[in-house]
């Protein structure tokens, strides 16, 4: 029965947004100017770019010059295949193939002509609403937006066999002899259309390698973000222990607050450690909390037990604990302008893959992205589908909420702008912070591989005072040119009133 739960979802890939993600912001994964697929097909706003579509349709066909009934059965073989793509698909469509099978041509086709009519600017006529100068500047951008809509997605298998019918049949071969098998579409038709989408949606495909199979638009834009522009590390393929985040196995919890009750408690060890933990280790240096009644019991009475090990002499005194504690610092990391005074210097990162964050030598490194108006909608999808579909991991949701830790508010926008990180197009510093702080709520900052030791040692680093002093001591007495020649006028005079005084006392 397991094996059968996992196969079925392992052929899922496009999913409606379960009301507990969606209540945050409704509007971000509602389409505004088109519908591609079944979910928001027929919706009363979206009803005007139907007629442009069947226009889209109908000089598909008329190019190719075969009859439409042709490319119906072919993608008619495919049909169960594209099915079982959407997760929640209306009876409507599941037990009407020939309605399905008419929706994806319609919306595959149209999807295909965007990307060739706005790769070379090769327009319909200046008059046209959609395919034209007009419809680039007014219309594009909502088309764009709503590509990329984890409700509102096509299998990537769908455009690849569509493309591959009109490119075979130019070339003058019979639609009847052929085949949409997966091994007559090559590696390079892929990689052609992943370059005509990534293009369209503003990339830079120059520094883009290979990007692999994809599942559908939303997918290949998250492998976009986080692709690193180099072959060694390519954001395509994902590591075994993607899922296990920072931490080692941890055995089967059966409910949520019990693995994050496990998480809160466990020591980080690598499997390399030189000897099993002791009794107490184990324990977490607990003693016996006594019988309790369920898991939420056990985690409260261990949040606020006081720790000690089986030497302590006596309990402390409150005061005793007042100075033990004293100077250990902040555990979480801190907004950036805290950084900031704490000595951590930000540098913008080499590539703008948002896997390029990394913290050394007091230096925390981290790629620049844009906030546009965009911004909120196209992050809350990713973050959708990857709390939707298992295999993609949580890249894009860990790199949210850690950009929630060092954003708090307006000052650490325009901190992070000064150094080049950000670049703010939404409007003030305040709007663009209040972004971030809408869009993580409920996430939970999985430690990765890419994050866990970075996240450590950045806090291991803000709580050490010397780094605070000598930042002080930067930030106010070197921060330009004029404090530094100031401070040295200073202690040129003080030096000279010190010799003086040396010289009179002698005398």
């Amino acid at each position: 029965m397991g094996s059968w739960v996992v196969e079925m979802q392992a052929t899922k890939s496009i999913y409606k947004v379960h009301p507990f993600i969606s209540n945050i912001n409704k509007t971000a994964y509602q389409p505004r100017v088109v519908s591609f697929g079944p979910y928001h097909h027929g919706e009363p706003q979206l009803a005007w770019m139907e007629a442009h579509k069947k226009r889209v349709l109908n000089r598909y066909i008329h190019q190719l010059g075969v009859p439409q009934k042709e490319i119906f059965r072919l993608v008619e073989k495919m049909a169960q295949e594209l099915k079982e793509s959407y997760d929640s698909l209306d009876f409507k469509w599941q037990d009407n193939t020939k309605s399905f099978v008419q929706l994806m041509m319609l919306d595959g086709c149209f999807m295909l002509e965007l990307l060739d009519v706005y790769k070379d600017d090769n327009y319909y006529s200046d008059n046209d609403p959609v395919f034209s100068r007009h419809g680039e500047l007014y219309v594009m951008p909502f088309v764009r937006a709503d590509m990329l809509m984890l409700e509102n997605q096509l299998p990537m298998s769908l455009l690849l066999s569509l493309k591959y019918i009109r490119e075979n049949v130019k070339r003058g071969q019979p639609i009847g002899t052929l085949d949409l098998g997966s091994t007559n579409i090559v590696q390079s038709d892929i990689e052609e259309l992943n370059k005509s989408i990534l293009f369209f949606l503003f990339y830079d495909i120059s520094k883009y390698s290979e990007m692999g199979t994809c599942l559908h638009v939303l997918d290949l834009y998250r492998k976009g973000l986080l692709h690193t522009h180099n072959e060694d590390r390519n954001a395509a393929s994902q590591s075994a222990n993607e899922g296990e985040g920072f931490y080692p196995k941890m055995g089967k919890c059966f409910y949520q607050l019990k693995l994050r009750y496990q998480r809160l408690v466990h020591t980080q060890h690598t499997p390399g450690d030189a000897a099993p933990q002791s009794a107490n280790e184990r324990e977490g240096f607990y003693p016996k909390m006594g019988k309790c009644f369920h898991e939420l019991e056990l985690c409260y009475r261990r949040l606020v037990h006081t720790q000690h090990t089986p030497g302590d002499a006596a309990p402390q005194s409150s005061n005793q604990g007042v100075r033990k504690n004293k100077g250990v610092g902040h555990n979480v990391v801190r907004p950036a302008t805290e950084l900031h005074e704490a000595g951590v210097r930000f540098v913008k990162s080499e590539s703008k893959s948002l896997l390029d964050i990394t913290f050394g030598e007091g230096t925390l490194k981290l790629p620049n992205f844009m906030i546009s108006d965009s911004t909120e909608s196209i992050f809350l999808n990713l973050i959708a589908f990857e709390r939707c579909h298992n295999p993609a991991g949580s890249y894009i949701t860990s790199f949210v909420a850690f950009m929630d830790c060092i954003i708090d508010d307006s000052l650490d926008i325009k901190l992070l702008s000064s150094k080049g990180i950000i670049d703010n197009i939404i409007g003030t510093d305040k709007e663009a912070a209040d972004l971030f702080n809408t869009m993580s709520k409920g996430l939970v900052l999985d430690l990765n591989e890419n994050l866990g030791q970075m996240y450590t040692d950045l806090i291991h680093y803000c709580n050490r005072r010397w780094h605070k002093w000598r930042a002080n001591l930067t930030q106010t007495y070197f921060r330009n040119p004029w404090a530094i020649i100031s401070v040295i006028a200073a202690f040129l005079l003080l030096s000279l009133t010190a010799v003086q005084t040396i010289f009179t006392i002698l005398n």
